[in-house]
């Protein structure tokens, strides 16, 4: 396929509701134990990137995008050219033409000491919330069945980066138009979902495109020899 431009959009996305986003790990915090034996509790820790912050997958944001682009009826063609074909025969089932980042969390608010999160974490930008498990013969609350989940609070806000090449305006446009599905909450991300988590609002901050000669302008201009600089 020859090189006609490639466009790079960026944004952000604020949580309005928690958020949690696990991938199977455990943490701790300071002070939580259980009372039975005094041992440190076993939270279910969010995903944390190599700085040790929450972070969305890449490929969580583009597998809820593309769940909601088939919701809301994307062009089929911009679709598949977009996000990808379901059938395998297709040359856009590799996964289409956009790349979509990890998201890093980057802000928070400044909580005080009322409103803040139950055992914040700064470093992390997350709280701890206790659940606890029903009996299903009793219907009932067990207190001895509690579990913890961490979770990122609202007003804490991810760098998203999305890539694509040889966009045309039209699937550009649908593209623009499917992440303002955030701003109607009908993109949540996570766990939680029946209870409203997940819901983010979504802010464009930067939309850059190159093409071909300015490619080579770049590159005689000194440009960096590796290739993430492209």
């Amino acid at each position: 396929m020859s090189f006609e431009n490639r466009w790079m959009i960026v944004g952000t996305l604020t949580t309005t509701e928690p958020l949690h986003i696990g991938n199977g790990d455990v943490t701790h915090r300071d002070g939580l134990f259980n009372a039975s034996d005094n041992q440190s509790v076993d939270i279910n820790a969010v995903c944390v990137n190599k700085d040790g912050r929450a972070y969305i997958p890449g490929t969580t944001l583009k597998g809820n995008l593309r769940a909601w682009a088939k919701i809301v009826g994307l062009n089929t063609a911009n679709f598949e050219n977009l996000f990808g074909s379901d059938d395998p025969e297709k040359e856009s089932s590799v996964g289409g033409k956009i790349e979509i980042y990890d998201a890093s969390a980057v802000g928070a608010p400044e909580f005080s000491e009322e409103n803040q999160p139950p055992y914040w974490d700064e470093l992390r930008y997350t709280g701890v919330i206790a659940g606890v498990a029903i009996d299903r013969r009793t219907r009932t609350a067990s207190e001895e069945r509690l579990f913890y989940h961490e979770f990122v609070p609202p007003g804490v806000s991810f760098a998203i980066t999305i890539t694509g090449q040889n966009l045309t305006d039209a699937e550009l446009e649908d593209l623009l138009f499917v992440l303002a599905g955030f701003n109607k909450s009908g993109v949540l991300l996570g766990a939680g979902e029946e209870d409203g988590w997940g819901a983010m609002t979504w802010e464009l901050t930067d939309l850059r495109c190159i093409i071909p000669t300015e490619v080579a302008a770049w590159i005689n201009a000194g440009a960096p020899k590796v290739g993430y600089a492209a």
